[in-house]
């Protein structure tokens, strides 16, 4: 694999087919895409991961978008972005740096904690007041959002 991630400087070029594998909703992906900062990964010229960055404030970005393809799975696609969204925080004197994730996420979360991700607060409810249709993952339905950061 010949990997590496740049900026999509230009929101209307991103695949939405991995946006919505993260995020099934086209309306609440249009909501924030626009403002977002977009960081794409490649393997030679094929788009294989998307990384989408929101400011919350003055000290503190959210990771509100993560999507690998699914061939690319569990080869440290996800850990590459999320590095290398730590390290885009970290350089624009970000403080912490925040994901967000469904109580059934149970490989995301691993992950997340792994990049040195804790528990910050748990959204009751988000995903049954956020979202018209029920969601499910791993046989369960998505209720409740963690909330993960990092100090950076």
């Amino acid at each position: 694999m010949n990997i590496e991630i740049e900026e999509l400087k230009d929101y209307k070029k991103a695949p939405y087919k991995l946006l919505l594998s993260a995020d099934p909703s086209i309306d609440k992906i249009n909501s924030y895409i626009k403002k977002s900062k977009i960081f794409i990964c490649k393997d030679n010229s094929k788009i294989i991961g998307i990384i989408v960055l929101i400011n919350k404030g003055q000290n503190s970005v959210e990771i509100i978008n993560i999507s690998v393809d699914n061939e690319y799975q569990n080869k440290g696609i996800g850990t590459k972005l999320i590095n290398h969204a730590i390290k885009y925080a970290s350089e624009n004197n970000y403080k912490e740096i925040e994901i967000g994730t469904a109580n059934s996420s149970f490989a995301q979360l691993y992950l997340y904690q792994k990049c040195g991700f804790r528990f910050k607060k748990i959204i009751k409810d988000f995903f049954i007041n956020n979202y018209k249709e029920p969601i499910y993952e791993n046989k369960l339905q998505c209720l409740d959002m963690l909330v993960l950061s990092k100090k950076l």
